[in-house]
């Protein structure tokens, strides 16, 4: 498995469940006020948040990169407008749809 499908995948997993994820920020604490993705504090995540949370500590690593670039293929516009936009179900159709991209890139080589 390489690192962009694994991060994909982490990520995905991080916001899997509905009180997991949320809308309007990268990341919310337990009373709902916005927080840094990396905090302690922190309970949820939108979908760049999230990605941010499981990302190497290196800022502009390739793979977190490569990771952005599939997920905003897949939902076709910036990650933060889709995921602000959309249903949580509809958010994780798109990281699925990103998740299987990035594994059939693996094959192209």
């Amino acid at each position: 498995m390489t690192q962009v499908v694994k991060l994909l995948q982490d990520a995905r997993n991080l916001i899997s469940k509905p009180e997991n994820w949320t809308q309007a920020d990268f990341a919310k604490k337990v009373d709902g006020s916005g927080t840094y993705s990396h905090s302690d504090d922190a309970v949820c995540w939108c979908s760049l948040g999230a990605l941010t949370k499981v990302s190497p500590p290196v800022e502009d690593s390739q793979t977190k990169k490569h990771a952005k670039l599939l997920l905003r293929k897949t939902m076709n516009k910036p990650i933060t407008i889709f995921n602000d936009s959309h249903t949580h179900e509809e958010v994780l159709a798109a990281w699925d749809k990103a998740i299987e991209a990035a594994k059939a890139a693996e094959f192209e080589g």
